[in-house]
């Protein structure tokens, strides 16, 4: 099957050509030395050039539609505890779906626990995941990883006031005890978590 991509780039190509030659047919320059109105030839393959550049322009800002479908798809197979996670994640990262999870679990917990607060549509917070699936693995049984949606629950964010994403917490005893905002170090992370959980 044909992607439709390059389907609406001739498409855009065929218009713009027939434009071009309409223009020339309609517009005759009496001189002969107009370069787009003499040829109708000229006239149709400036205006395919012109369909041509407005088509590529329209796609490159936005992603393709069979992108947006397997993302679509990615997110909606994902069950409600999301252990596969959206980003590829790893199972160790966890994911934040309510206000009662994050008072249950986060909140609860008897480790220190890592929450990324993030959405999906920040550029910098998809630089944060591999770090977070790193970390998870790192501190397995020394604290918990978790992602929290703010468009998804955003009770928990007007609660601790985040204000930009990416954010990342860390809570000890149902407490925040560091709050980082932007994209940092591993390492500040990391140390971060150790710092709460040598003080248990």
């Amino acid at each position: 099957m044909v992607d439709p991509f390059y389907l609406k780039v001739f498409f855009g190509i065929a218009v713009g050509a027939a434009i071009g030659i309409a223009y020339s047919r309609l517009t005759r320059c009496s001189t002969g030395t107009c370069p787009l109105t003499s040829n109708w030839w000229a006239a149709g393959l400036y205006g395919g050039m012109i369909g041509l550049l407005l088509t590529s322009m329209s796609f490159a800002e936005q992603p393709r539609a069979s992108e947006k479908d397997n993302k679509v798809r990615s997110t909606a197979s994902a069950p409600a505890s999301a252990p596969a996670s959206q980003e590829g994640e790893k199972a160790m990262v966890k994911h934040v779906e309510s206000e009662a999870q994050f008072d249950s679990e986060v909140l609860k917990s008897d480790k220190p626990v890592l929450v990324d607060f993030y959405a999906t549509w920040c550029g910098p917070c998809r630089m944060i995941t591999p770090i977070m699936e790193q970390l998870a693995g790192e501190l397995e049984g020394k604290a918990e990883v978790y992602k929290l949606d703010v468009d998804k629950v955003g009770e928990i964010a007007a609660r601790y006031r985040i204000m930009g994403v990416p954010t990342v917490m860390v809570f000890d005893d149902g407490k925040p005890v560091k709050t980082f905002v932007g994209v940092r170090s591993k390492a500040d992370y990391k140390s971060a978590v150790e710092q709460a959980v040598a003080s248990e």
